[in-house]
């Protein structure tokens, strides 16, 4: 979630470093129009009152936007949901028939939280299509959902998840962003891990791996560095931010 917009956010300059062969680092951005995100979302961000980034946002978004894979630690209400939601859609080059963002989480009740977020940022996207996915609804719905409309996004908890992709009614062979939210919950129960391990299993090789949780256990540290390749490792407090899942 975006922080309040009534709440003043301090300024940073800008400043790019860069390692040698020109590999990016980071930017600090004093807008979210230094992210130069796609045209559409900001104009969603400016419906919504938002202008200036959180820590988080400024450390990770410019990371996120150019495919890195990314696990982030933040405080509740430092807007983590923003930086994938916003990333992925920037990225996102939708196919008809084709899931090309999958987000993990371990409730409902967040799950429809973040499908909320990407609405309100795809609001001028009208060719993206999102669902949330969780167990407790027929299964039958689910997979004509996919067989009929599938969409571009889906928000989904982990066992139902699995079922889907077991039963080949959902392909994720695809797919170019797997998000994990509030992984700790997600990798420290063993039954949801297993979850996750198949789910991942179907995916490509080559994608973006985000993780993003307000905590991130000694135990789970190793299992995230494990689902990513070249991760970019943040932790962000209200006033500062350094390298976190080492």
């Amino acid at each position: 979630m975006l922080p309040s917009p009534h709440i003043p956010l301090p300024l940073s300059s800008s400043s790019t470093r860069f390692l040698s062969g020109g590999q990016y680092v980071g930017i600090h951005a004093s807008t979210f129009k230094d992210f130069l995100l796609k045209p559409e979302l900001l104009r969603a961000l400016v419906d919504c009152g938002f202008e200036h980034p959180s820590d988080v946002q400024q450390e990770c978004i410019p990371q996120a936007v150019l495919g890195m894979d990314v696990i982030a630690q933040a405080k509740a209400g430092m807007g983590k949901t923003a930086v994938f939601v916003l990333a992925t859609l920037h990225q996102l080059e939708p196919v008809d028939g084709e899931v090309s963002i999958l987000v993990v989480c371990h409730t409902r009740e967040l799950a429809y939280q973040i499908k909320g977020e990407y609405d309100r940022f795809a609001k001028y996207l009208p060719g993206v299509k999102s669902e949330v996915i969780f167990g407790g609804m027929p299964e039958k719905a689910h997979i004509e959902l996919f067989a009929n409309n599938c969409p571009h996004i889906v928000v989904a908890t982990p066992g139902r998840m699995k079922a889907l992709v077991a039963k080949g009614s959902v392909k994720l062979d695809k797919l170019k962003h797997f998000v994990l939210d509030e992984c700790d919950s997600l990798l420290k129960e063993l039954d949801m891990r297993r979850d996750l391990q198949a789910i991942f299993k179907a995916t490509p090789v080559q994608k973006q791996v985000m993780m993003f949780s307000a905590t991130i256990s000694d135990e789970v540290k190793p299992i995230c560095k494990k689902f990513c390749q070249d991760v970019s490792k943040q932790q962000a407090s209200s006033t500062n931010l350094c390298p976190a899942v080492a």
